[in-house]
């Protein structure tokens, strides 16, 4: 196949993307209990009473009148509030000028395309899949990943951290650290989810006196807080307390055994030990790659999240794994990607295994979750970690 004939294909590939996320938005879009239960809801009617009668986005009533929209009166059913940083603002705000049905549309074929996009860029820096039809494989794979689906279907946010995450990865790469800075503010939409990257990003900017990074991304976030402040004072206290009124959660350890938090406390502790021994490192060596996919899946493991929507962004972990392996250590290459499609076809067994079994219905999605939450990223560390720890493959490039 000549070069000409495989970009054609990546075209195509690319038409066929953008018009099954508008497909995908379209179809959602016209079920009213999807439409009206999506976590874009809320988010644009608490920025539409913002902008209609000065109502704190953080007010209760917001929550409480949208229940009452999707749910009625059903009293079994709680209100929940913004649970967002108010910079989210950046995003609601103009959607909130729409109507709703206009604004979930929208939103919900942008959180694809930021999905789609940042797994595109990756491919293409990192050679990963090499051949187009592998590429397309992976693609199908990443879009039809459970918690990619439910994120689609109940337009959430984290995949704007997915973008931010592969947009300013591949800028560190090209030594761009100012814009590396700014496309990691990104990371803040959601804080509760990518915590541990954001902070590995700053400590190794800080241990290598990137200061463009530093900068880039002090100058940005300093500007995300004041436009959010001038529609909302005050909003950090306000998002910090409206966190107090979230549902209990435990993380994955406390499921499975995390006596007076030792366990968590114990793999944090290591993580930061690896981050510090590989702080010299270069931002397209391997151990920099192990030490973000690192970061990545031990705080999935620590940090109490709702659901699997949030572990959208391993499957872009998984690209920098995968194409390390391969270059690197080819003969450790086919078990890892064997064992991880046995997980992702695990995961969606058990799901359909519930669908189609009653008496297994109400457990299918925990039972998912485990795949994803649990067994993914504790594999993802078992990869990684040899990246951040044995000599040569430590400090070889990516």
């Amino acid at each position: 196949m000549t070069q000409q004939d495989t970009q054609k294909k990546k075209h195509i590939l690319l038409l066929v993307g953008l018009l099954f996320s508008v497909g995908v938005a379209i179809i959602l879009n016209r079920v009213p209990f999807i439409r009206n239960k999506s976590d874009i809801h809320l988010r644009w009617y608490a920025t539409a009473q913002l902008f209609a009668e000065d109502r704190n986005l953080y007010d209760e009533r917001n929550g409480l009148e949208v229940a009452q929209i999707v749910y009625g009166g059903d009293p079994i059913h709680k209100s929940t509030n913004y649970y967002y940083p108010a910079h989210l603002l950046i995003f609601t705000g103009p959607l909130a000028l729409l109507s709703y049905p206009t604004a979930h549309l929208v939103w919900t074929t942008a959180v694809q395309l930021f999905y789609l996009y940042a797994l595109w860029q990756l491919i293409q820096n990192m050679q990963w899949p090499v051949t187009i039809n592998q590429i397309t494989l992976f693609l199908v794979a990443a879009v039809l990943f459970l918690p990619s689906l439910q994120h689609t279907i109940w337009g959430q946010f984290n995949t704007i951290g997915v973008l931010s995450f592969a947009l300013s990865y591949l800028a560190l790469r090209q030594e761009k650290y100012g814009w590396a800075g700014i496309w990691a503010t990104g990371l803040t939409f959601k804080p509760q989810a990518t915590f541990l990257l954001l902070a590995f990003l700053l400590l190794w900017s800080l241990w290598q006196r990137r200061w463009r990074f530093i900068l880039g991304f002090a100058l940005t976030g300093i500007g995300l807080w004041a436009v959010a402040e001038i529609f909302q004072p005050g909003w950090v206290f306000k998002f910090i307390d409206s966190l107090s009124g979230y549902i209990p959660l435990s993380s994955v350890l406390d499921q499975i055994w995390n006596p007076y938090q030792l366990v968590a406390g114990g793999l944090l502790v290591v993580t930061a030990l690896i981050f510090v021994k590989n702080r010299n490192m270069a931002a397209n060596s391997l151990a920099f790659a192990g030490c973000l996919s690192l970061s990545v899946a031990a705080w999935m493991l620590v940090m109490p999240l709702v659901g699997m929507m949030h572990t959208v962004i391993l499957p872009p972990v998984l690209i920098l794994i995968l194409a390390g392996l391969q270059r690197s250590r080819p003969n450790w290459y086919r078990p890892a990607l064997l064992g991880l499609t046995l997980v992702y076809i695990g995961g969606w067994a058990v799901f359909l295994w519930g669908l189609f079994d009653q008496t297994f219905y109400d457990q299918h999605i925990l039972w998912s979750e485990f795949a994803y939450k649990a067994i993914l990223p504790i594999f993802i560390i078992a990869l990684s970690a040899p990246f951040c720890m044995r000599g040569r493959f430590r400090s070889a490039k990516l």
